[in-house]
């Protein structure tokens, strides 16, 4: 195991070691922005294959597949995903998986959000899976979980020795260390009760329908998706009708509808097509907030889409 500055490091480190100039990384579209990030820091390529918002925001493997070329050196995934919320099922990994071990590719599993599960979803780290933890490396988090967000301190694992090798000197050459403070925090966390994570999810599953239930009321149709079933995102579908009553709205509508947001109703989201080319026409709120907040916002949002705000 290698401790990182935050999970963010933690892909900075993995992809550093793993990638040569011009190696591809197939990653998802949507995608959070710091993957495709570090992969070009590392002079690598980042190669989008879509999300699928009927499938529950996953992957066509078969589609995946295709994109695989003689410069392919990793697939990264997200399960349970930022921004979307999608959950790779058990099939999907198993599926993966072979897909990893037939074509000898490495499988950068991030696993931020492992914890964060809603209904009926599970999550099942591709590590686990026979013959995927010489290919997998899974990059973690205590940001999630244990709501450590600005102490920043993530960890990863990986079997192979020389590739540990050039983590560890990546490591040593990017921050040297990780705060001794820090990890005995995290120490704490991890061998204390797992009751709090339950209550945690619990919560954030609470707030999760209190905000989908408020959209549904608020939006008049102009704001839709299915609850994610991870994570603690809203990845919302802007009617493709609406149009921004700003004379200088940008041409992006997802730009445009959170500009309209957040000028005339002080409501904070992220424009969709911040998160890849497949972003575009969606926004991304954060329910992660106390209910009473949440509640204002709702209220705000329904005077701002209804044109009173």
């Amino acid at each position: 195991m290698l401790v990182t500055n935050g999970g963010i490091h933690g892909l900075y480190l993995v992809f550093q070691a793993l990638l040569d100039p011009g190696d591809e990384v197939i990653l998802p579209n949507p995608q959070w922005p710091a993957a495709a990030g570090n992969i070009l820091a590392a002079r690598g390529v980042p190669v989008g294959c879509p999300l699928h918002e009927d499938r529950g925001w996953r992957f066509d493997l078969d589609q995946l597949e295709s994109l695989i070329t003689p410069k392919t050196r990793a697939i990264y995934i997200n399960s349970p995903q930022n921004p979307t919320g999608g959950v790779l099922t058990r099939a999907d990994v198993e599926h993966l998986a072979a897909i990893v071990r037939e074509r000898k590719l490495w499988l950068v599993s991030d696993e931020a959000y492992e914890h964060v599960l809603f209904d009926d979803a599970e999550h099942v780290s591709p590590a686990s899976r026979p013959g995927m933890y010489e290919r997998t490396i899974p990059v973690y988090t205590m940001s999630k979980s244990f709501a450590a967000t600005g102490l920043r301190l993530g960890y990863l694992a990986v079997k192979d020795e020389r590739v540990r090798e050039r983590l560890k000197k990546a490591l040593f050459y990017t921050t040297s260390n990780v705060s001794s403070i820090v990890q005995f925090g995290a120490i704490g966390a991890l061998e204390g009760s797992p009751a709090c994570i339950a209550a945690f999810r619990d919560e954030l599953q609470a707030r999760r329908d209190l905000f989908y239930r408020g959209v549904a009321e608020a939006g008049g149709g102009v704001l839709t998706g299915a609850p994610p079933r991870g994570a603690f995102y809203a990845f919302l579908r802007i009617d493709p009708a609406w149009r921004s009553p700003d004379a200088d709205a940008p041409a992006s509508v997802s730009w445009a509808m959170a500009q309209h947001l957040i000028t005339r109703g002080r409501i904070g989201c992220v424009p969709g097509a911040d998160f890849g080319s497949a972003g575009e026409g969606y926004l991304r709120f954060c329910f992660a907030r106390d209910r009473r907040e949440l509640g204002g916002a709702l209220e705000s949002l329904q005077r701002t889409l209804s044109g009173m705000a």
